[in-house]
């Protein structure tokens, strides 16, 4: 009757595991790795927020995505792209080397002719394999793949690496210096490259050309965007159970936690760039939402910020009619709680549209110098 017992308990171990009951043990990976070569916390650096799903590992938010290191003249990658419908495809960006000088070369008018030297690549809905660089110099190299959209338009799953006759080498370290932007649709880049351009509503928006991108390559930092179109501080505080900077992608639903105390998780900024659509709020609420009311709500986001990033320097930023109320609500924070690690700054910028990435540019710019006058970065 042991024996049998034994024999049962083994059963019911295997069966838990097989479906989830016992945590997934990944088996440290042999470098270098030839052939397809599975995507995972292993073999790739994530950049910004992701979480797995069925052996998949998704990096939805505006410009997450991955770091590789490999060997060899050329990288292949399989991909999932999953838009919320035909006008929401996938855009992403791959750079070889830190090159990012094609950014440079992007220019928009806001006309939907008028977008030039776009150096994104589509992906089509679905399962597919994209080349990401090619005929280059053999030796060692490194990917970067960063998505230009904002979760809420489409998701994005890494499945597989194709090194080609090379292999896949060790991941890149982080970089010494990284940054976490919290907004809305302006930190996400909303059409930033000319409003609803003719191929679809995503094509108009690129995440990579807006202020804080800007200055994260300035200053060679991560950088890390949590945001997306009409988002505002209260729904921020009070959208699910826990504030919804504690999950990996609340905009859609994936409550998976975010633990900002694993290793590489903190950051040396984070900005906050919200209270346009906090305005919008108040001012459509009939009363039953004030400028006071914000306040205080701005004041409890302060307060999570402050709970998972105790050594970030907190800059708040804002341009809309909300400015006074959330520089009101950082002088009271710091009031309370002699936090000196945070500061307001009021940018300058008039919007009468969402910006086009000239504007972005010369926000960053100011962002820039207002870091180094700080002696944030």
């Amino acid at each position: 009757m042991k024996r049998a017992a034994v024999i049962f308990f083994a059963v019911i171990m295997i069966s838990m595991a097989s479906c989830g009951g016992a945590p997934r043990t990944e088996a440290e990976p042999d470098f270098p790795m030839r052939g397809e070569v599975p995507v995972s916390e292993k073999t790739v650096r994530f950049l910004g927020r992701y979480y797995e799903s069925e052996g998949v590992y998704y990096t939805n938010l505006s410009c997450s995505g991955f770091e590789v290191r490999f060997e060899g003249t050329e990288l292949k990658a399989e991909f999932i792209s999953e838009p919320t419908d035909a006008d929401h495809n996938t855009y992403i960006h791959v750079f070889v080397d830190d090159d990012y000088s094609a950014l440079e070369k992007t220019e928009a008018d806001g006309t939907q002719d008028g977008l030039a030297n776009d150096s994104r690549i589509l992906l089509e809905a679905g399962r597919s394999t994209v080349t990401l660089a090619s005929g280059l110099e053999e030796g060692v190299h490194k990917i970067t793949v960063q998505k230009a959209n904002q979760s809420s338009l489409n998701k994005l799953g890494t499945v597989k690496l194709f090194p080609g006759d090379g292999a896949v080498l060790e991941p890149p370290t982080a970089k010494e210096k990284s940054i976490l932007v919290i907004g809305d649709s302006i930190s996400c880049g909303s059409n930033n490259l000319g409003e609803d351009l003719a191929v679809s509503y995503s094509a108009s928006e690129d995440g990579l050309f807006t202020m804080a991108a800007y200055a994260a390559r300035h200053f060679g930092a991560d950088l890390e965007v949590f945001a997306k179109n009409g988002l505002y501080t209260s729904l921020i505080n009070t959208a699910y159970d826990e504030n919804m900077l504690r999950y990996a992608d609340p905009f859609n639903e994936i409550l998976a936690p975010w633990d900002t105390e694993r290793p590489g998780r903190q950051r040396d900024l984070v900005l906050i760039n919200l209270g346009i659509n906090d305005t919008n709020v108040i001012n459509s609420s009939g009363g039953a939402y004030s400028y006071e009311q914000f306040r205080e709500d701005y004041i409890r986001l302060i307060q999570e910020v402050r709970a998972l990033y105790p050594d970030s320097y907190i800059l708040c930023t804002d341009v809309s009619a909300s400015a006074a109320q959330e520089q009101k609500a950082v002088e009271e924070y710091v009031a309370q709680t002699g936090d000196e690690n945070i500061s307001f700054w009021l940018r300058g910028t008039v919007y009468s549209r969402h910006p086009l990435i000239s504007t972005h540019r010369s926000e960053g710019e100011r962002l820039i110098r207002e870091l180094e006058n700080l002696g944030v970065l």
